[in-house]
């Protein structure tokens, strides 16, 4: 692939965290989209719930990703300095574990 010559105006490219114009104008187009039907969104994930209440539950989660952030992990090194230990275990109860098959 061919570089620009150094000193070239447009040889940095677009600059770190800028936002490439179409994906801009794509999200604004989508964000008005969903604010328009807003309304029908509603109506349908009622009649979805109706009949498969965990889909609509599914569904409302994949659609909180566009407006809620993701968590990331963490990680927190505390080191093994002072003798201390941690061990977190996580349990399922037998009911949860059969829903979730």
């Amino acid at each position: 692939m061919a570089k620009f010559q150094k000193g070239h105006k447009l040889a940095k490219g677009r600059g770190k965290g800028n936002v490439n114009v179409v994906t801009k104008d794509i999200r604004e187009a989508f964000k008005n989209l969903v604010e328009a039907n807003i309304d029908n969104m509603t109506d349908w994930l009622k009649r979805i719930a109706s009949t498969n209440p965990e889909r609509a539950l599914s569904l409302m989660i994949e659609m909180s990703e566009f407006t809620i952030p993701k968590l990331q992990r963490q990680q927190l090194d505390l080191g093994n300095e002072n003798g201390l230990s941690f061990e977190i275990t996580i349990k399922r109860d037998a009911d949860s574990e059969n829903k979730h098959k």
